[in-house]
């Protein structure tokens, strides 16, 4: 998963620095974390994200994903448990 998130955190990042997305056109996470970095590195001209920067972007993100997905399993558990009452199914 590390591997993963670093590696598009790499291609979203050159993406940004060439101009082909801007704060306007995306707002996805990844986009936004990205473009925090860049409007508070403005005096640098980096190539490539700092190490210790994006290690602190993937635990974030990491911890997002795992968030998201635990409330979406308790939402879909909540509703289940609805239908199966409304059809008299399973106490």
């Amino acid at each position: 998963m590390n591997h993963y998130v670093s590696t598009v955190l790499d291609e979203r990042f050159s993406e940004w620095k060439s101009g082909t997305i801007t704060p306007q056109t995306n707002k996805s996470a990844i986009d936004l974390i990205i473009s925090d970095y860049i409007s508070t590195h403005k005096d640098k001209t980096e190539a490539k994200l700092d190490p210790k920067f994006k290690a602190w972007a993937i635990v974030q993100l990491r911890l997002m994903f795992f968030v998201a997905r635990c409330l979406i399993n308790a939402k879909m558990e909540t509703h289940l448990s609805t239908r199966r009452k409304i059809a008299g199914v399973g106490g």
